[in-house]
């Protein structure tokens, strides 16, 4: 796993999840929170998606390199809190699709990924 891979794997996974998100198309397929993110998240995933798989091809290896270490950081904390405080957290907030660990674990697993690319960059 490189950078440039993950950027560009994780800009079609994120444009994939937030088609199918903004047409309803996700939610059809399981009842898990993680195919049910609040309507605004399918429009962040999917512009955020472009954005990266449009830096995955671009020349910088350098800015690729540095870019992964945002999802490194943010969704493993994400995936981590989630997984250990997230029924804590569903209980005290009345939210309870924070008690789904679905969504905590797809985070988890993309920060790892992301770490795993950042450790591969190019220096």
């Amino acid at each position: 796993m490189t950078p440039k891979r993950f950027l560009f794997g994780g800009g079609i996974a994120l444009i994939i999840l937030g088609v199918t998100g903004l047409f309803g198309i996700l939610g059809q397929l399981s009842d898990l929170a993680f195919f049910h993110p609040p309507h605004w998240i399918n429009w962040v995933h999917f512009l955020l998606g472009l954005t990266i798989f449009s830096v995955s091809f671009t020349r910088y290896e350098k800015f690729q390199g540095w870019l992964v270490v945002f999802p490194a950081i943010i969704a493993t904390m994400m995936g981590v809190v989630g997984l250990l405080f997230g029924s804590h957290l569903a209980q005290r907030f009345d939210i309870p699709e924070l008690a789904d660990p679905s969504d905590h674990s797809a985070h988890l697993v993309v920060g790892l990924l992301a770490i795993w690319a950042w450790r591969n960059r190019t220096k």
